[in-house]
């Protein structure tokens, strides 16, 4: 025999009152007991593989009833087509709604998607309910998703059948109108692609405790940096957290430059400030980003002691023009990122960066579409 030993862990279940319920819960109902550990068991080896719409095999069933899996109602009507597409982007366009505004509230939802687990996206609109909703980074999409919800009511209250319009979708593609408008103010004409079919979920199908994990520390698309930042980064620098963004993402380097330079063209900054918009036309869809942070013509000098922000300074007069972060820096203080840049900083790379920018922008907005088949 040996003697009996527990651990600290051990002799929780028993001394601690909401653990003991539990246990001598278990103790009387065996059956009870079978069935709480099958669904632990069950959500322990499948927590990694996202909805239920990536699960394979005869067992798969797609009905919305564990909270874990972030379940999205499946559509009971009929998706839009093209030209219910064309005439909603015109609407949109003609809310009053500003690009630069547009634009990030789609990319704000799409951002949240990790490859990791696959949790995360625009699909479900979740950026409209709690926790997203009310976090710092998203204040700026509060009004937009209003605004949306104005268009989506008038153009769903004048069909006739059982066609429909979501949230989910109408963030997309107010991206995507805004970023052809953006194009088409640069002189390129482009069709940024968008694939109806995201639907909208409730509150009630969102487990707030667990969206939190998705909450950014730091997100260097958007310039953010939590409050507490110092505290939990524990010496990690911005543009690091930056780089694992990137790779949750899925994106390559050319990819993940070509959508930073589009984001800062169009002020994809969380509290709109001036922080890597390096241009004098905002919201016009070019390759300014790139002109500047290759220039020779321009010295980077740190404004803090910490060297968190820098400003641009004409080398031949002083004159300050620019101001930056760490993130926005890094694209031309890396040597394979910067080699990237300088390839959109050409003479000729206007057309090349449109080109790239609108294929990682409609990657990332497709990274949690599982119900369709996508190529990247």
């Amino acid at each position: 025999m040996n003697a009996l030993m527990m651990m600290t862990s051990d002799i929780a279940l028993k001394v601690d009152p909401e653990y003991r319920k539990v246990c001598e819960k278990f103790l009387g109902d065996f059956d009870a007991f079978t069935q709480a550990f099958s669904k632990a068991w069950y959500k322990l080896t499948h927590r990694d593989m996202g909805p239920r719409e990536r699960y394979l095999g005869p067992e798969k069933v797609n009905e919305n009833d564990l909270l874990w899996q972030d379940p999205i109602p499946l559509a009971d009507y009929a998706l839009v087509d093209a030209a219910d597409i064309t005439a909603l982007k015109k609407s949109i366009l003609a809310s009053g709604i500003s690009a630069s505004d547009l634009v990030y509230t789609a990319f704000s939802a799409a951002v949240t998607h990790r490859s990791s687990d696959k949790r995360g996206g625009a699909n479900g609109g979740r950026l409209a309910l709690a926790p997203q909703k009310d976090w710092a980074v998203n204040r700026r999409t509060v009004p937009v998703i209003a605004a949306l919800r104005t268009v989506m009511k008038e153009f769903n209250g004048q069909q006739k059948g059982d066609k429909k319009v979501s949230l989910a979708d109408l963030i997309v593609l107010g991206g995507c109108a805004a970023l052809e408008k953006a194009a088409a103010d640069a002189g390129f004409t482009t069709a940024v692609p968008f694939t109806p079919g995201r639907r909208d979920t409730t509150q009630e199908l969102t487990d707030i405790e667990m969206f939190r994990w998705l909450k950014p520390v730091a997100d260097g698309f958007r310039n953010y940096l939590d409050q507490e930042f110092d505290a939990i980064s524990q010496g990690v620098a911005p543009e690091e957290m930056f780089l694992d963004k990137a790779q949750l993402l899925s994106l390559t380097a050319p990819e993940w430059v070509a959508l930073m330079g589009g984001l800062k063209a169009m002020n994809a900054n969380h509290d709109g400030s001036a922080h890597g918009i390096f241009t004098d036309r905002v919201g016009v869809l070019t390759n300014d980003f790139f002109t500047v942070l290759t220039s020779m013509d321009f010295e980077w000098k740190k404004t803090d002691a910490q060297g968190m922000t820098f400003s641009l300074e004409d080398r031949a007069t002083g004159e300050k023009r620019f101001t930056a972060t760490r993130s926005d820096l890094i694209f031309g203080s890396n040597s394979q990122l910067r080699a990237v840049a300088e390839v959109y900083a050409g003479s000729d790379g206007q057309k090349r960066f449109v080109k790239a920018f609108v294929k990682a922008w409609d990657k990332v907005m497709m990274l949690d579409r599982y119900d369709v088949k996508v190529s990247f």
